[in-house]
């Protein structure tokens, strides 16, 4: 966990900061596994082998999270977020 140190709103692909809240609220309303797929990968930065290792899961189950993840936040978010 220490291995990667930056703000989680760092990087974020959506520019105004309404579109950030929308997005941070919406990964934050995910289900425990995948709100944590979701941070380890995306805003901190690890490897979908790492995200296996860092939760104790097979790596195809570390990628089946994040696509069931990213699913959730397109079905949260609608149509103005399909780049997720």
């Amino acid at each position: 966990w220490r291995k990667r140190t930056q703000a989680l709103t760092a990087d974020l692909p959506f520019t105004d900061e309404e579109s950030q809240r929308d997005v941070w609220a919406a990964v934050l309303s995910l289900q425990d596994n995948f709100k944590s797929a979701v941070l380890l990968y995306y805003y901190m930065g690890y490897s979908v082998a790492e995200l296996a290792k860092i939760c104790g899961v097979s790596e195809p189950a570390a990628k089946k999270r994040l696509e069931r993840a990213r699913k959730k936040l397109k079905e949260i978010l609608g149509d103005d977020y399909n780049d997720l």
